[in-house]
């Protein structure tokens, strides 16, 4: 990891004492060998991680004198590689000098993989900043008149002694609402995120130049048959999704939910392993909280022969110091995505037994999942009445009911929402604890509502895929992770948004990505069907018996709730004031504490806010010490 500055007038030594960004770098990896590069106005600190310079020694090309920080990993070394004249053991890092100066600020173009970098030039002052497409590695930035300071974590910026940090009464509204992703703004009014498929030129005289250096191809040949040959390029670029994040030695960890997309991923590292005769190396990870959990998970850990599983399936101890201050120390204000703290039980276990890479299997619903209607209708407007005949689900009556319906949609406007989704969403807005003149400042329904879309408002798959695509909290989730892993010595690793697989799926004519009879996320399953256990890969539906967990949960008390929320309201932190709506949530706290008030809208939306509230308020007394 890393962070740097190009300051535009003063000395560096004016900005603050770089060991103290290297120890906010490096929180819980104390031990970890750092780096430092500086000139008159540039400085660059780094520390080592898994990936990129695992030395910690910022790259220096001598003959042109420019110096790389790099955080990450490539993928297509080889093609790089040729392409540079470089040797087959030339580093990461090294390409990346190599490739600056050959394309310049165009480099990022010719990258595939994971990574975050900072490129400093001290002929001609300027820094540049890149991040990969699907922002795995988080990069932020703080830009101002003295100049421009960098790092892959916000809590890097907190020893600064130029400017301040002031916390956003946007962001926190937005935190309370579950809508604060972003894909530029933060907690902070000054510091910027920078985004996926983005890059920043930063020149020696103040002006930065912000661009997008990649966009997916959502173009599809049209196709009526399935042919084989799309199923084989597809497998083809899964295989090496998964293998280009194998490390070359020790043990590896891989998320194991017994579900489509996590058991696809084990069990494809399981086979390539299986191969090298490295089995053993694997290590699974699963929650086990539903009541058809362990039965999958444990499915999938036999068909793989995975010896060494973890399941979390009850409260775990946390540690002395408890894991959402270690959140807040390591990420500098709390995690937009529960799973960056959520899943630190499975770091703690990564490095309890020297387990070095975690494979996720975040990804798959984003892009492969559809609900049938988009596709539905991209063949009705192709009038391809025999395919759409073939997906569509049920009896011959019901089929045809569906077909009416699709040339009814295919003929009128699409609805705007799913009947009586509105009105369910409606009703939790109406419990919703934030000040009113926020609301009227900021179009925080409007947005809430934009999350929550209807699918079914899609033309074509892609139009569909392109939607998600787009969303913030991919990247936020992506990056929240692979941060709070970090901390930990683990590299978190997500072969599902492999760039390449990503793109291979959009090119994949749509016929494939729907099967026989509407059987959903077919070309994934076929995928999978190579590796994976047939009870997993053609498990109809997603579901693991989630109704009878979440009607469980709907039955509890909930007094300790409303208990905590007054507790909160009664001492909240003064930048919180203008935010919370005091008076319903103290009306709210004394009502649940007098009555017995149960059912979802308590015991899951309710207590998202209040454990919202409480992260703002751990947050924001943290900022006051």
């Amino acid at each position: 990891m890393f962070a740097g500055l190009l300051s535009f007038e003063q000395s560096i030594s004016a900005w603050g004492d770089p060991d103290k960004f290297l120890g906010a770098l490096a929180l819980y990896s104390l031990d970890k060998p750092r780096d430092v590069w500086s000139t008159e106005r540039q400085l660059l600190v780094q520390v080592a991680t898994r990936t990129g310079s695992t030395t910690a020694e910022i790259y220096q090309h001598l003959e042109s004198g420019i110096a790389v920080a790099f955080w990450g990993r490539l993928d297509n070394r080889p093609d790089l590689i040729a392409q540079l004249n470089a040797q087959h053991k030339t580093s990461d890092d090294e390409l990346i000098a190599l490739a600056w100066l050959k394309w310049g600020e165009f480099c990022p173009e010719k990258l595939i993989g994971d990574f975050a970098f900072a490129v400093a030039s001290p002929k001609t002052g300027v820094v540049f900043l890149a991040r990969d497409v699907m922002g795995v590695k988080p990069l932020f930035y703080r830009a101002n008149k003295e100049g421009v300071f960098f790092a892959n974590s916000a809590a890097a910026f907190k020893p600064l002694k130029l400017g301040t940090l002031t916390p956003s009464q946007e962001w926190m509204a937005r935190f309370m609402l579950g809508v604060s992703f972003q894909h530029e703004d933060t907690a902070y009014l000054e510091l910027k995120k920078l985004s996926g498929a983005h890059c920043l030129l930063i020149h020696a005289d103040g002006r930065v130049n912000l661009r997008r250096y990649h966009c997916f191809d959502f173009e599809a040949p049209v196709e009526s048959k399935r042919e084989p040959k799309w199923l084989e390029a597809y497998q083809s670029v899964w295989q090496e999704a998964v293998a280009c994040r194998v490390p070359s030695e020790g043990p590896i960890g891989t998320e194991n939910s017994g579900g489509l997309d996590s058991g696809r991923i084990t069990s494809e590292l399981a086979r390539q392993l299986g191969v090298m005769n490295q089995r053993h190396r694997l290590y699974g990870f699963g929650f086990a909280y539903a009541g058809l959990e362990p039965e999958y998970i444990m499915e999938v850990a036999r068909h793989c022969g995975i010896a060494n599983n973890f399941l979390k399936a009850g409260e775990i101890a946390e540690p002395a110091e408890g894991w959402d201050a270690k959140e807040l120390r390591i990420a500098g204000y709390p995690n937009e995505h529960p799973n960056g703290t959520s899943h630190a039980a499975f770091y703690e276990e990564c490095r309890l037994h020297g387990i070095g890479t975690l494979y996720s299997g975040f990804g798959g619903d984003e892009v492969t999942t559809l609900d049938g209607s988009a596709l539905r209708l991209e063949l009705y407007d192709r009038r391809d009445w025999r395919n759409l005949w073939d997906i569509l689900p049920g009896s011959w009556p019901m089929r045809a009911g569906r077909f009416a319906l699709t040339a009814n949609r295919g003929l009128s406007e699409l609805p705007k929402w799913i009947p009586g989704r509105k009105e369910r969403v409606d009703d939790y807005w109406f419990d919703n604890l934030v000040q009113a003149n926020m609301h009227e400042k900021y179009p925080l329904y409007q947005d809430y509502m934009a999350c929550i879309a209807n699918f079914r408002q899609f033309r074509t798959v892609n139009d569909h895929a392109a939607f998600n695509l787009q969303q913030p909290f991919i990247a936020t989730r992506l990056s929240n992770c692979t941060q709070m892993a970090a901390a930990y010595g683990v590299d978190y690793v997500w072969p599902l948004w492999d760039q390449r697989l990503v793109q291979q799926w959009l090119s994949t004519p749509s016929i494939w990505k729907m099967g026989p009879g509407g059987i959903k996320r077919n070309l994934h399953r076929h995928a999978a069907a190579a590796a994976g256990p047939k009870k997993m890969v053609w498990k109809p539906h997603k579901d693991m018996g989630y109704g009878q967990a979440l009607d469980e949960t709907s039955k509890a008390d909930n007094k300790a709730v409303f208990e905590k929320l007054r507790s909160l309201v009664n001492d909240l932190p003064v930048e919180l004031a203008p935010v919370v709506d005091n008076d319903k949530a103290l009306s709210l706290a004394e009502q649940g504490i007098r009555e017995d008030l149960r059912g979802v809208r308590y015991a899951v939306y309710l207590e998202d806010s209040v454990g919202s509230l409480s992260q703002l308020s751990r947050w924001l007394s943290t900022e006051a010490d």
